[in-house]
């Protein structure tokens, strides 16, 4: 706690910037860089702008084909509290996971190249740190480059409903944003439970809030603004919502994940997660392409056999574990041609071991072939 108070004093002076506090930054923001140069001079000023000046901001450029580098260089030049770090295009979560590799300060923040954060967001969350919590959970800001008719959902998601310090329970963790941004986090909590983002993941927010969360005891929320959080064209989420994306589904392997997780670290969290599936399994079905439904009804038996849940009181697991899943998909047309893919599936489960190269090669190639009967 020394540290922290010490560098909160040396927040009201932003201007010394003293070489020890370079070399022994408190706060370590990580930034993942990806074609974001028309947000990337923002969101860095943003940062630069903090009345907390004991940070690094590790930004790791990850595979960029704009003038996102040449930003980043730009800014490396004018401040040496910033690294910037090169990848190949692997994906956020890999691009989180080098910049948490690199991190030296005892706290961390994620923060996106498109977002911003507020000019005290770092000096409030670094105020709340007290010794028995293990995060900092800040109040979001949203703006709308596009679907500004989710502005009254979006209310709801992200207002925080406790205040001050709260013990961690599973209803608690249920119940604000899973977002990894706007909170900081301890590193030590990381590190010990050797915490990292699963690579190649869509929605990976949504896995680390329950890994790091299931590992605290205590947070602290902070009903003040800290983050400003923009909804841009193209992004994950927007894509997501247009129906854009098959990985829609991917909803449905954070839960595997989470179910690995819960088995490594000998957790009893099979209610709380079942509830997470289920509310994941409608998440997915609601957004993915029609032609990609009997897939999520696939993986979801899958993640039920896989992990041996019992389903007696879910009439939805129940459906889909027998393959009575008209009720699914109402009266459409096609809905004898979604039974049909699924029973074919069951098919292939005994015919093909559960992880063989035969197997996938034949779903692979019935999924594509049944996308295009649905496309003509």
């Amino acid at each position: 706690m020394d540290r922290v108070l010490k560098a909160t004093i040396r927040a009201r002076e932003p201007e010394q910037m003293t070489k020890k506090s370079i070399a022994d930054p408190c706060v370590s923001v990580i930034i993942p860089v990806y074609n974001a140069s028309n947000y990337l001079v923002a969101c860095l000023s943003s940062v630069l702008a903090q009345t907390f000046q004991s940070f690094e901001v590790i930004c790791i450029n990850d595979g960029s084909t704009d003038r996102s580098l040449e930003i980043l260089q730009d800014f490396r030049k004018r401040d040496a509290r910033i690294q910037v770090l090169q990848s190949k295009h692997e994906g956020v979560s890999s691009a989180r996971n080098a910049g948490l590799d690199a991190a030296r300060g005892e706290f961390i923040l994620f923060l996106d190249a498109d977002d911003e954060i507020f000019p005290d967001a770092l000096q409030l969350l670094i105020g709340r740190m007290f010794d028995s919590v293990d995060a900092v959970i800040g109040e979001a800001t949203v703006s709308y480059d596009v679907h500004k008719e989710l502005e009254v959902q979006d209310g709801h998601y992200f207002a925080l409903h406790y205040s001050g310090k709260v013990e961690v329970n599973d209803s608690v963790i249920y119940d604000f944003p899973f977002t990894c941004w706007g909170i900081l986090y301890r590193r030590s909590v990381i590190e010990r439970e050797k915490l990292r983002f699963p690579p190649s993941l869509l929605y990976e927010d949504a896995y680390w809030h329950w890994a790091y969360f299931w590992s605290c005891r205590k947070v602290f929320f902070l009903n003040q603004p800290v983050y400003h959080y923009f909804r841009r064209e193209n992004s994950i989420m927007s894509c997501t919502y247009e129906k854009k994306l098959v990985q829609a589904s991917d909803h449905l392997r954070v839960i595997a994940e989470l179910y690995n997780f819960s088995r490594c670290k000998k957790l009893c969290k099979d209610s709380s997660l079942m509830r997470l599936l289920e509310h994941y399994f409608w998440l997915a079905f609601q957004y993915v392409p029609d032609y990609e439904k009997p897939f999520v009804c696939t993986l979801t038996a899958r993640i039920l056999k896989t992990n041996q849940i019992q389903v007696e009181n879910n009439e939805l697991f129940q459906r889909i574990l027998s393959g009575r899943i008209e009720k699914l998909f109402g009266a459409r047309d096609y809905s004898v041609e979604y039974i049909r893919f699924l029973r074919f599936i069951n098919l292939l489960n005994k015919i093909f071991p559960p992880q063989s190269r035969r197997r996938a090669l034949s779903i692979k190639a019935m999924r594509a072939g049944y996308r295009i009967l649905k496309k003509s």
